[in-house]
């Protein structure tokens, strides 16, 4: 099922691929992005019924640019759209859907609350906040260093991780932070001795760098990742469940923050 408030991606009709699923729900066809995640689907089984092969994209191709920018939705509200450009001409891009719920275990949508632009719903923030983060540590890197999307969300949510963890040191110097590990958690702030399942909750809230900023980025990548193994994004993904997903090494669990930034893909911009 797709969020109502959507930019034009089709990310869910590829997860839906992946997964072998019954059905997807995106609403009557009268949007452009429902229509767009329809067709993706559609455009997926003709692929299969021509026989038709995905071309592989060399590994020794660099990322030219990847730059976030704010993008349209139907229903009003801002979203943060990526745009990876390789060396060989080709662009990968992602956005993602505006998220409504505000629930403490939600992920969050870093909006910029000013009330002249989108009613308070721009990002211009998440934004600015991937271009400085994000986008950089991926440039000039050939596809052949990147790892597999397991690694690539590592080092996506190890940005996360660095920025709670300044929030909790300079809390602590301020003399504000909370005991509560759930009130620090609700601040964006990480303490590194906290169990994994604080450090969990916390990743997946987002509440530094927000969804917004980190998810299209890893949608981006996937697809630059899979075209890299010639193969469609949604079997691509698929290969990676069929594997599994190791929790741990993706939340850098029981990993000193030496060995969580001893990836070839973590520069300084993290902290």
């Amino acid at each position: 099922s797709h969020r109502s408030k959507s930019g034009l991606d089709h990310i869910e009709a590829e997860l839906g691929l992946a997964v072998s699923s019954m059905g997807l729900k995106a609403g009557g066809a009268r949007l452009a992005e429902r229509i767009h995640k329809y067709q993706r689907v559609a455009d997926a089984m003709d692929r299969v019924r021509l026989g038709e092969v995905t071309p592989r994209v060399k590994g020794d191709v660099r990322i030219l640019s990847f730059r976030a920018v704010e993008g349209q939705t139907s229903a009003g509200p801002a979203t943060t759209r990526v745009l990876i450009a390789l060396d060989n001409g080709l662009v990968f891009e992602a956005s993602v859907p505006v998220a409504s719920s505000k629930g403490s275990e939600e992920a969050i949508h870093l909006v910029d609350q000013d009330p002249h632009r989108f009613h308070g719903q721009g990002v211009l923030g998440s934004v600015a906040k991937f271009n400085r983060f994000i986008g950089p540590l991926f440039v000039g890197l050939r596809l052949d260093e990147l790892g597999d999307l397991v690694e690539v969300d590592r080092i996506l949510l190890n940005v996360e991780r660095g920025e709670a963890e300044a929030n909790y040191r300079q809390l602590k110097i301020e003399k504000n932070c909370p005991h509560d590990q759930a009130a620090q958690m609700l601040l964006g702030a990480l303490d590194p001795s906290s169990p994994d399942s604080v450090q969990i909750r916390l990743l997946q809230r987002k509440g530094n760098l927000g969804m917004n900023t980190i998810l299209p980025a890893s949608i981006a990548l996937m697809r630059v990742l899979a075209a890299r193994e010639a193969k469609e994004p949604q079997d691509y993904m698929r290969s990676i469940l069929e594997i599994g997903i190791d929790r741990a090494k993706l939340y850098g669990l029981g990993l000193s923050r030496q060995v969580c930034e001893s990836s070839p893909l973590v520069s300084a911009q993290v902290s």
